[in-house]
């Protein structure tokens, strides 16, 4: 009699923990392989400029941001930001105050980026490569 009393709340606790178990596997997923921190270089006919570029992922969209260390003193958000898995392509534009609107297209390999950045006001792709920032950096 007491184990036939019991079991429906055991039944209820099994699928319960079932459930906890579940949520908490997708809770664990590997983030987003752009996700975080990366230090950018562009090697342009005036110079080399350097700076910050970070990605997030919410909700299954992507979104970033673009600091620099010289001209690019703010930080811009990033547009249009795309992940091509198969590819391992990201694609993003940005506008900067100075010589407006970029696009930008670079292939992921470990953690390193490599692309092209085009400024769109001059017609001109320069080369564009970024580096995984390290917890430590």
């Amino acid at each position: 009699m007491l184990r036939t009393r019991y079991a429906p709340f055991a039944l209820v606790l099994a699928v319960l923990l079932m459930a906890g178990c579940a949520g908490s596997k997708e809770a664990a997923q590997a983030p987003h392989p752009l996700a975080g921190a990366w230090d950018w270089s562009v090697d342009s006919p005036q110079g080399i400029y350097t700076g910050v570029l970070t990605f997030a992922e919410a909700e299954g969209m992507l979104s970033g941001t673009i600091a620099g260390s010289e001209d690019l003193t703010q930080t811009l958000p990033l547009e249009e930001v795309m992940y091509d898995s198969e590819m391992s392509k990201v694609t993003f534009s940005f506008n900067n105050p100075e010589f407006g609107m970029m696009n930008v297209s670079l292939t992921l390999d470990g953690d390193a980026l490599d692309g092209l950045l085009n400024v769109v006001q001059m017609g001109a792709d320069v080369p564009m490569t970024c580096k995984r920032k390290t917890m430590m950096e």
